[in-house]
């Protein structure tokens, strides 16, 4: 079960930073969380900008 949770955060954390630009304080309003939250999550699930963007 964490494991399914975890993939849906991740994902939903991916799209918000791709609708934000790759910006962490704007994902981070779009979401409703603190910039740090954001931060802690993209270590967590390893999400990267991808090349190029």
């Amino acid at each position: 079960m964490k494991t399914i949770v975890g993939q849906y955060e991740a994902l939903v954390i991916e799209a918000k930073m791709r609708e934000a630009g790759w910006n962490k304080t704007n994902a981070a309003r779009l979401l409703k969380v603190s910039r740090r939250t954001i931060i802690e999550k993209l270590n967590r699930y390893n999400i990267t900008r991808p090349a190029g963007f």
